[in-house]
């Protein structure tokens, strides 16, 4: 948190005021459970989540409008798993995959061929 300082926190500087959070597989349970409450709450200070795919085992948010995916799946089903986190309130959301060369390294190469011709059609509603 020091590299954003004071722009991380919304008010004083309280784990329950931060705006952002990471979450890995690696964050301790206490964290894990305070991010998800956080993240769940409509009127929660937490904004902006940067997570590995360990965020999105077993949880039920609704409200989630925008997933950034950094790097490429293995697979098209894991990669549909991950943006299916998105718009599940009926509202529109946006779903962004930023593949970068050695992301695409252990990628299917069919799969990967597949995304490319279709990234333009590929939509969260």
């Amino acid at each position: 948190m020091e590299e954003v300082g004071m722009e991380a926190y919304d008010g004083d500087v309280n784990v329950h005021n931060r705006i952002i959070e990471l979450y890995t597989s690696s964050t301790d349970d206490e964290t894990q459970n305070r991010i998800v409450d956080q993240f769940k709450k409509s009127d929660g200070k937490l904004r902006v989540l940067v997570a590995t795919v360990a965020f999105g085992m077993g949880i039920q948010i609704t409200n989630i409008s925008i997933i950034i995916k950094w790097g490429a799946p293995k697979t098209l089903m894991s990669y549909w798993q991950e943006v299916g986190r998105c718009a599940r309130d009926n509202r529109r959301g946006l779903a962004v995959m930023y593949p970068y060369p050695r992301s695409l390294t252990g990628s299917d190469k069919n799969v990967v061929k597949h995304w490319v011709l279709s990234l333009r059609r590929i939509k969260c509603v």
